[in-house]
């Protein structure tokens, strides 16, 4: 074997195995992503799970990377007025949980996604506005073209 083909099975061998790493990675977060949100929108006090995440077109002269804008639980409200401004913030979700293990780890959860912003890129795209539910007792997904500036 010459060594220009050495070295291309090389590396055809080695992108090969981080692309496997890859795919496991990403297949784990998914994972753990939906039993952790199944788990919190379980709470009859949350309606779902809101993220907004892509890659800005124009960042005063930074470079433009993708990132998380918002990943936050949404509650569920009894009035129109609160309904309104249901994605404008994130809510103080102290009042909507009476187990305090569920309330830290519906904080964790959103502190992994915003950090986690590879996977979530990999996993559910660019630019998207993203909304999951409980619907019959299955994680529903809503999504919609999101743009950043």
């Amino acid at each position: 074997m010459n060594p220009i083909d050495f070295f291309r099975k090389q590396d055809n061998e080695r992108s090969a195995a981080i692309r496997k790493i890859q795919s496991e990675r990403e297949e784990s977060f998914k994972a753990m992503f939906y039993d952790v949100l199944e788990t919190v929108l379980q709470n009859p006090a949350i309606e779902g799970f809101h993220v907004k995440q892509g890659t800005p077109s124009f960042n005063d002269g930074d470079a433009c990377r993708f990132g998380i804008y918002a990943a936050f639980f949404v509650p569920k409200f009894d009035n129109e007025e609160e309904e309104d401004c249901k994605f404008d913030d994130e809510h103080d979700l102290k009042a909507y949980f009476t187990d305090p293990d569920q309330l830290k780890l519906a904080e964790n959860f959103a502190a992994v996604v915003y950090n986690a912003d590879d996977c979530m890129e990999s996993v559910f795209g660019n630019n998207v506005k993203l909304y999951f539910t409980m619907k019959n007792g299955q994680i529903h997904c809503e999504s919609d073209w999101y743009e950043i500036y």
